[in-house]
């Protein structure tokens, strides 16, 4: 059998049904076609012996390869002919030596890969290949068994998925002593999936026969297995009480609850035991098919929240468009809460949260709300401490998430909630009660949320209901966040009482109208971080980090909170604290009232200890912003984007473009909205003599540290435009000894700095007199640091870059400020063996503005524009000691490039023009030299992302005159070019035009060709393509590679560049280059006896495939007139296969064109 796989043939494929936009090329379309074809070949007019005997001699030259092929075509076989299955099926069981493992291994692989994409026909043949395997007790077939019922989608009554419904059927029944003989878990896969399909089949009367059959084979099972039951657990309860309308079920039911429970297994006790034995995430796993499961485990945690509309909207209409799938929402969620459970990180992330999703499916359908809510509780009612609280955490974080914006939904819940322990039946209500308080025993100590009086005592919920609260959890409706609820204990050991079943209300919580869910904005002081329901031991208080949750959606308009200035915000060595403003001095002076100890010298060593320090009894007032403003245009620009850009959405590296057009605070997380009122953050205030207040408050200042210290970053910036600065006014008092530490002169000019913030000539006059001072050591730059601090804060708050007028003059005075200045200072300083004053004070600055790096960049190159030339080793110095390395290096540190992309991001948040101006600095031979920035990926991308196309008009420029280098011309490029296969077109284009203007040797970056597609990756093979044309003499190397790379899509532009190139190169060269690719036979010398060919190659297959291409474009071209080329199809023709000879007889029957000269000769 022949294993070189050849150019793909543009047929219908012999196994599956692919519409004409499907590929045809992947792994398991091209293996089935190529090993069908291949047997086909091989037993074409023998009889049953001899195809034995070829079989044999097959695989004796290669077994485990060969094998493996000889299986698959067999298994096509059977799968695609209508005569001849039994036949097949002996021949495979004549040769396999692993008791048909590796075919029942081949068959799951088609099962759960492909089996949409089969005939009817096809299927029917599987569950009788099945069946077959089960006779033969192939050890693979409780998998093969488990892959079919898995695929056997619930929620579907389309014919097709009926039709598996009636083979999956007929085919347990007709294995029936095997599946209860058997000892695996198929047992319980299969009663957990028949039961969920008879809930689907129970509706339309067309479906009666089937789910008649369905039916008792179910309830026989049952009865003669009970053992499958009890390992199935609580969900098996689930499924009964939606089924206890049918007949059948409803004796079982009674059976179950109320009669004597041991007549079904010695082994049962009763309906408790089912509620607290926990269901296998496996059967969660068999009700979702195998695509299902991909797309929901990719929406959870692959998709951003804020972008997950269209992934919803696309699962929607593959999934949940019909009426018959609104029951599927319910095994989502039950999928969701027991099978997903992100790590840490994806929940610290942006990632969409659990509940997010939920809330979607839950208000998407009004007709089984009651079963979503079911699905979502179930691991309430009988939890224990030992279960994992990811089962429950989903539900309580969407009440709580949604008791602002959709309070609707809370309520609904709560109602469910407290109506739950009546659902099922009176022997385990008083279980389920128990569970419901467990559960909220253990969200409390795992810290999942802070306090459950919100959520119980909401203002918002009906009379009615909060009497049903009352009555049901009086203990969480009048404890106080400091006071925990009683420990709730149950007796699992406890008889049942005989009670009779009363009647089910299935319909009993239907809302009447479908809610629109949009996921509010969390309540901060009311949601601890989610890594604590994970990973939590102690029932320690937490203080949850700036990252508790992802950032979401903006809240809606009638989202309100109150902002007062009755506080301000004072930062301690390990947390945050609030004060009253009238106690703000007297907290001060105690802060400051230390005894001086000497500290050391000021050196490169020292000084990074300094400015990882954090700062101590400093009292800062924040911006006065409105939690109520929110982001109107955020939707609107992505939907702009989408349209405009189809491609993926960048890499997480690439800054997410904002615009927050009215917001006082940037982004859409409640976490960058900055307020000086603590208490606004929580709707329900707490008691003043509570122990936790100070905490909470705590945490939640915590998480706000960023827009106020040394977390301070662009994302307290607010858009106009692109960008408007809110009014910032950080009154942070003076040390109460600042003249004994600084001596009088120093703190004049540091009070007048303060005072008249925008003279930087200031900042001359202090740096003379700190020149003058004996002693600079830690403490004289902590205090002049602290000071400088505040009185640069307007140079971070206000707009820099002149984004509207970007001459030379309005670039000077964009750097005219103290802040600038102090830049000047310690770039210019000649201080050689010891660090710089000025540069220590920048470094400390740069330790308390997160932006100070990015500015500083700014600062070096517009004093580039100006002419003003600054050494690059003091911008290396300034990093070195912003963030310190264990020795100074003379290039950039493998550990810091993290830090300078940063920066780099940061300004491009604050204003891709600002980026775009800097280019040429970062970009130049004296950054590169010491920076390793060429090539970088991610700093490249974010530098064409910043681009207009002026500035790239300008950065093209000095690429052309080698003044910049943004890409190296080696063989690295390649990885860079990989990289951005995946960016924005916009981007794409930037990059090729830069690789263009340094001239980079096409020969670097061609190999990469090969894996290109025209229609995924057009933007580059376009651009390669363009390049090559511009080679005048195109040499073997360049040929073999173009010629090599032909099909995905690339035929039209390699046809028409070897079209190009004989109409403008030396087409006598070309031609001798493409003859060579082609495999000719060996000449026969003297004395030498006829070898046999070999088989064309791939790459000669594809040669005749270019030219074809060139034949079908014009057969005129000059490439046709040369007779080489045709002498070589002559000897080339014998060789090839009967397939490609009719592909390409059009090109073989051709004859050379004679030339005007060659003619005249002849008629002469």
């Amino acid at each position: 059998m022949d294993n070189k796989s050849s150019p793909a043939i543009s047929q219908r494929h012999v196994l599956f049904d692919l519409s004409p936009i499907d590929p045809d090329t992947d792994d398991i379309e091209e293996k089935t076609r190529r090993c069908y074809q291949n047997l086909k070949q091989m037993i074409a007019g023998k009889s049953p012996k001899e195809r034995h005997e070829t079989y044999a001699k097959y695989i004796a030259t290669n077994p485990p390869l060969h094998s493996d092929e000889l299986t698959m075509g067999l298994l096509v076989a059977i799968l695609v002919e209508q005569e001849g299955q039994n036949d097949y099926y002996g021949d495979v069981v004549a040769f396999s030596k692993d008791n048909l493992n590796l075919f029942a291994s081949h068959m799951n692989l088609i099962i759960t890969e492909r089996i949409t994409r089969l005939s009817n026909h096809s299927i029917g043949q599987i569950f009788w290949i099945t069946r077959q395997l089960i006779k033969a007790n192939v050890a693979a077939t409780d998998n093969t068994c488990s892959n079919l019922i898995r695929q056997t989608a619930k929620g579907d009554l389309s014919p097709r998925n009926l039709f598996m419904a009636e083979n999956l059927i007929e085919l347990l029944c007709d294995t029936r002593s095997w599946l209860i003989n058997t000892n695996t878990f198929i047992g319980p896969t299969v009663i957990f999936n028949i039961m969920r399909l008879i809930m689907d089949h129970a509706g339309p009367a067309a479906q009666k026969a089937l789910r008649k059959k369905e039916t008792d084979f179910v309830i026989s099972l049952i009865r003669e297995r009970f053992e499958f039951v009890l390992l199935i657990g609580k969900d098996f309860l689930r499924l009964l009480h939606h089924l206890t309308r049918v007949p059948e079920f409803q004796t079982l039911s009674q059976d179950i609850y109320v009669n004597n429970p041991k007549q079904l297994s010695p082994k049962y006790e009763g309906p408790h035991q089912l509620l607290a034995q926990r269901t296998p995430r496996r059967l969660f796993q068999s009700c979702l098919t195998y695509e299902m499961e991909r797309k929901i485990q990719f929406l959870a945690t692959g998709v951003n929240f804020g972008n997950q509309k269209r992934y919803q909207d696309w699962f929607t209409k593959q999934f949940l468009s019909g009426a018959e799938s609104t029951l599927l929402r319910c095994d989502l969620i039950r999928y969701i809460c027991t099978v997903i459970h992100p790590s840490n990180e994806v929940l610290c992330s942006n990632i969409i949260p659990r509940w997010a999703i939920i809330g979607w499916l839950l208000t998407t359908s009004i007709h089984v709300i009651t079963s979503c809510r079911l699905a979502l509780f179930l691991d309430w009612l009988a939890y224990d401490q030992t279960d994992n609280i990811m089962n429950i955490e989903p539900a309580i974080l969407l009440m709580g998430h949604s008791i602002r914006a959709h309070p609707q939904v809370t309520a609904s819940l709560l109602d469910f909630l407290c109506r739950a322990p009546t659902m099922f039946h009176p022997k385990i209500s008083e279980q389920i009660r128990i569970g419901i308080k467990r559960s909220l025993q253990q969200i409390l100590e795992k810290r999942v949320l802070q306090t459950l009086k919100p959520i119980f005592a909401c203002p918002k919920h009906d009379p009615a209901l909060r009497a049903l609260i009352k009555e049901s959890f009086p203990e969480y409706c009048q404890m106080d966040n400091g006071i925990s609820p009683p420990v709730v204990t149950i007796d699992s050991t406890q008889p049942p009482v005989k009670v009779s079943l009363p009647p089910v209300n299935v319909s009993q919580q239907s809302c009447s109208t479908a809610l629109q869910y949009t996921p509010s904005a969390p309540m901060n002081n009311l949601v601890a971080q989610p890594g604590m329901a994970k990973k939590v031991e102690s029932t320690t208080p937490h203080t949850p980090s700036h990252q508790s949750y992802p950032a979401e959606p903006p809240p809606p308009a009638d989202f309100n909170s109150i902002v007062d200035d009755s506080n301000v915000i004072q930062q301690s060595d390990t947390t945050l604290k609030v004060i009253p403003l009238d106690t703000e001095q007297k907290s001060i002076n105690s802060d400051h009232s230390t005894v001086r100890e000497p500290s050391p010298k000021i050196t490169p060593q020292v000084l990074p200890e300094l400015v990882s320090n954090q700062h101590r009894g400093s009292v800062l007032r924040v911006p006065d912003c409105r939690l109520d403003q929110v982001d109107t245009d955020r939707q609107n620009e992505d939907s702009i984007n989408d349209s405009h850009n189809t491609k993926t959405p960048p890499p997480s590296t690439i800054p997410n473009q904002r615009n927050t057009t009215n917001v006082a605070g940037a982004g859409t997380s409640p976490e960058n909205h900055v307020t000086e009122n603590v208490n606004c953050l929580d709707p329900y205030p707490m008691s003043s003599n509570s122990t936790d207040q100070q905490a909470v408050k705590t945490a939640a200042l915590q998480k706000r540290r960023k827009l106020i210290l040394k977390e301070s970053t662009v994302e307290d910036l607010v858009v106009e435009n692109k960008i408007q600065f809110p009014f910032m006014e950080i009154n942070r008092p003076y040390p109460n000894n600042i003249i004994e530490v600084l001596g009088e002169t120093i703190s004049q000019l540091l009070e007048d700095l303060n005072t008249n913030r925008t003279n930087p000539a200031v900042i001359s006059d202090l740096m003379a007199e700190i020149d003058c001072m004996r002693e600079f050591d830690t403490q004289e730059i902590e205090t002049i640091g602290d000071c400088l601090a505040i009185s640069f804060a307007r140079d971070f708050t206000t707009r820099i870059y002149p984004s509207n007028n970007c001459d030379t003059k309005s670039l000077k005075e964009s750097i005219a400020s103290p802040f600038f200045s102090l830049c000047a200072e310690a770039f210019s300083s000649d201080d050689s063996d010891d660090v710089s004053k000025p540069m220590a004070l920048l470094a400390y600055i740069g330790s308390v503005f997160k932006s100070t790096g990015f500015l500083v960049i700014y600062y070096l190159r517009v004093q580039n524009v100006l002419g003003v030339t600054e050494n690059i080793e003091n911008y290396l110095e300034f990093y070195n000691l912003r963030y310190p390395t264990e020795e100074t290096p003379k290039r950039w540190p493998e550990n810091q490039g993290n830090h300078f992309e940063e920066d780099l991001r940061m300004m491009y948040e604050y204003d891709p023009g600002m980026l775009s101006l800097v280019l040429p600095l970062i970009f130049s031979y004296e950054f590169t030299a010491k920076f390793d920035v060429t090539n970088n990926d991610r700093i490249v991308r974010l530098a064409m992302s910043a681009l207009d196309p002026i500035s790239m008009n300008d950065l093209i420029s000095y690429s052309m005159t080698g003044t910049t280098k943004v890409v190296n011309r080696d063989a690295t490029i390649q990885d860079l070019i990989r990289s951005s296969l995946d960016w924005p077109t916009w981007e794409q284009f930037c990059l090729w035009k830069i690789i263009s203007a340094q001239n980079v040797p096409i020969e670097t970056y061609l190999p990469i060709l090969d894996g290109l597609s025209a229609k995924q990756h057009a933007e580059a093979v376009s651009s390669i393509m363009l390049n090559l044309q511009k080679i005048q003499e195109p040499d073997a190397h360049v040929v073999e590679s173009v010629i090599s790379s032909f099909g995905q899509g690339k035929e039209q532009f390699i046809a028409s560049l070897l079209r190009y190139w004989a109409m403008r190169t030396d087409v006598k060269l070309l031609v001798k280059n493409i003859v060579s690719l082609l495999d000719q036979p060996q000449v026969k010398r003297k004395g030498q006896t006829k070898s046999t060919q070999k088989p064309l190659s791939a790459l000669s297959y594809k040669t005749l495939g270019a030219l074809e291409m060139i034949r079908l474009k014009g057969p005129r071209n000059k490439i046709f007139a040369q007779p080489e080329l045709f002498e070589t199809l002559a000897v080339v023709e014998p060789l090839c296969d009967e397939v490609y000879k009719k592909k390409f007889a059009k090109l073989f029957d051709m004859q050379p064109k004679p030339t005007k000269k060659k003619k005249l000769e002849k008629d002469t």
